[in-house]
């Protein structure tokens, strides 16, 4: 039997052993990871985040690709999309978050794979997901779909001059819609062939506008010729898209007040000034805004002046208002020449020398197909784009820009309710039409129509002028 004092040593040398032990391990676990905490430590972060949408066809050979594709690395600046087995890089057009890209001149009956390419710091990396499509098979090849179209075409003489018209007529009518007789490249074969080549343009809300060219060209036959040889029974009807007012380079400006629509040109003018200090300082000097220190401290003497009522005083105000704003044009004559161009690019109304902007004339396009279906009439134009010069026309009532300096202030006020400053009227940037004839267009149908519709399609009233209409790109 041992000892008590023997007993009470190994007892306590168990517990320093077992102490240290302890401590020894607790030491191990405080410096040495876990393999999985090593292994969440090792993985880098994500790059981006991405989600494929379905590919929209259109005939065997057109499509739009998109994708989601949102950077959580802040070096990708930049991406687009690219197909495999090629080594050219499209480019995306981002609408809303999401990115957009037109593929042209696909083969019938093949797949395709594509990815998104990014640039990451100064070097393109590709992303390991990718998108399989394959393009629908041919119903008609061009022997049978030539024999199809020249069928329509039998009672017409088809030459060089006008191959590519008539073919474009027939494919529409064999589409069941509506053209001018053939031969004709009038405002209705215009908008349909418009409606068509917007609709394989676009999707959700982008628009290539590259392509859409309003003209009776080889891009749309080619589109034309591929629908048909896809499905020969198609109408067209059926695939053409509800139009989708589209913001544009001045929709920021848009404005709904008692006046009506219009662009608010007047704080374009203002915004752009801001950027050249010579023509601030001409600003300064002919204000026209009632409201700005600069035009409070010019007149003075007669905002103060007890014998005025408050209406001849806000007359008399307004017309030297007015006179700046002329003068002001007519100082900064080249500067007005160059702000106040067309944004986006011109297209000519068929059978006229009147232009809109391109994504005006498609708003239009479709306003005047629906508005021919309910009324039987097809919408004609007096006036549209204007340059500089030929606003100063206008307002000059056929004279100069001299009449800048010669007319009173009561002259300008009158004048500038019916003929706006040159660079600041709406028909300067394309996007304004004067429908004819203009003093008796508000008694007709089509008037009617754009009253009940027009906003439907982006389309505002200046409502003193019946006649005068502007494409906004929004709807209010």
């Amino acid at each position: 039997m041992l000892k008590k004092s023997t007993l009470l040593l190994t007892i306590l040398l168990v517990i320093v052993f077992v102490l240290g032990a302890c401590a020894k391990t607790d030491a191990e676990s405080a410096v040495t990871p876990s393999p999985s905490a090593a292994a969440v430590q090792a993985t880098p972060a994500p790059e981006y985040t991405i989600s494929f949408s379905q590919t929209a066809m259109f005939g065997c050979k057109h499509a739009i690709i998109s994708a989601e594709f949102a950077p959580t690395d802040p070096g990708i600046t930049e991406f687009g999309f690219i197909l495999s087995g090629t080594s050219d890089k499209l480019a995306a057009t981002i609408v809303d978050g999401k990115a957009y890209a037109v593929l042209a001149n696909l083969a019938p009956n093949t797949q395709y794979i594509y990815n998104v390419w990014y640039m990451d710091g100064g070097e393109m990396k590709t992303t390991e997901e990718a998108y399989t499509f394959t393009t629908p098979a041919r119903q008609m090849d061009d022997e049978a779909l030539n024999e199809y179209i020249y069928a329509e075409l039998a009672d017409q003489t088809v030459t060089d001059e006008n191959r590519v018209l008539l073919e474009t007529q027939a494919c529409l009518s064999l589409l069941g819609m509506d053209t001018d007789r053939y031969g004709k490249f009038g405002a209705v074969t215009q908008a349909n062939l418009t409606r068509v080549v917007y609709t394989a343009n676009s999707l959700d809300n982008f628009v290539d506008y590259t392509y859409i060219s309003a003209e009776a060209d080889a891009y749309a036959l080619d589109l034309l010729k591929d629908i048909l040889s896809a499905d020969v029974m198609t109408n067209g009807e059926d695939f053409i898209r509800d139009f989708v007012p589209t913001p544009y380079s001045l929709t920021a400006y848009a404005q709904l007040n008692d006046e009506g629509g219009s662009l608010n040109i007047e704080q374009y003018i203002a915004d752009t000034a801001a950027l050249d200090p010579e023509i601030t300082a001409l600003m300064a000097e002919y204000p026209y805004d009632v409201n700005s220190e600069a035009f409070k401290t010019l007149y003075a003497e007669t905002i103060a002046d007890p014998t005025f009522t408050e209406a001849g005083r806000a007359e008399k105000l307004a017309g030297y208002a007015a006179q700046n704003k002329a003068m002001f044009s007519y100082k900064a004559n080249a500067w007005m020449a160059e702000v106040s161009l067309p944004k986006e690019r011109l297209i000519t109304l068929a059978e006229s020398e009147n232009q809109l902007t391109i994504n005006a004339f498609v708003a239009y396009a479709y306003m005047l197909i629906d508005a021919y279906r309910a009324t039987g009439d097809v919408f004609v134009t007096s006036t549209t784009y204007r340059d500089l010069d030929k606003q100063w026309y206008f307002y000059s009532e056929e004279k100069d820009r001299s009449v800048a300096y010669r007319h009173n202030a009561s002259w300008h006020l009158e004048r500038q309710k019916y003929s706006y400053v040159p660079g600041f009227s709406n028909h300067q940037y394309g996007v304004a039409i004067d429908f004819y004839e203009r003093n008796s267009f508000g008694d007709t149908d089509l008037y009617d129509y754009l009253v009940a519709h027009g906003n439907e399609y982006g389309f505002y009233n200046y409502y003193i002028e019946p006649w005068h209409w502007v494409y906004l790109g929004k709807i209010f």
